[in-house]
């Protein structure tokens, strides 16, 4: 079998005495490369072909892209701990207008994608996170429920404990909402 020298090996050095590579049978004609070099080349039109895909797909230019990945500290924009190193950060986009967004991590992509790009289910999830669970709210309901002697429709448990409480009664045929704080004798005391 015939042995070739990598043409990057001695296009850098051409006094080297390289390990000699053998040449592969390729349809395309390439000059044969030691490892080191082919991954290079590999990696490098990998990346061209990515950039090439994502300015076609989202009208962003790799400079541009790459910028935004700089603008947000070179990590996902939301769990801030994806880099990038390991995999490539998506671009997350408006389904609705095509619109680049930003630079996520897959998991922080895909859950935006699982919550239907919804705001509304977003503002629930930052409430749910902070405090407002269903739990909490069942509690409080029942609580006031008793301590107002009926039925009451608690809307929101603030982190802090407060609770925005709907009241059919305070008001005959109309909605009345109010805040209460439990007080240090256990009273509910509204906040104006």
């Amino acid at each position: 079998m015939t042995e070739h020298q990598c043409i990057d090996c001695k296009a850098s050095d051409p006094t080297s005495t390289n390990k000699p590579v053998r040449k592969i049978a390729t349809s395309s004609g390439q000059a044969p490369r030691c490892a080191t070099h082919q991954r290079e080349v590999t990696t490098r039109r990998r990346k061209q072909a990515r950039a090439r895909q994502v300015e076609r797909t989202y009208d962003i230019t790799e400079a541009d892209n790459h910028e935004l990945f700089l603008f947000q500290g070179g990590r996902c924009w939301l769990c801030r701990k994806a880099t990038g190193a390991t995999k490539s950060l998506a671009v997350d986009h408006d389904h609705a207008t095509n619109e680049v967004r930003g630079r996520l991590c897959g998991p922080c992509n895909q859950f935006i994608g699982k919550l239907g790009d919804d705001p509304e289910s977003a503002r629930r999830l930052v409430a749910y996170l902070t405090g407002d669970t269903p739990y909490r709210r069942l509690k409080a309901q029942q609580v006031l429920s008793a301590a107002f002697e009926g039925p009451v429709t608690v809307i929101q448990v603030l982190q802090s404990g407060a609770v925005l409480l709907a009241d059919w009664r305070a008001t005959p045929n109309a909605l009345s909402c109010r805040t209460l704080v439990r007080t240090a004798d256990g009273t509910w005391q509204a906040i104006p």
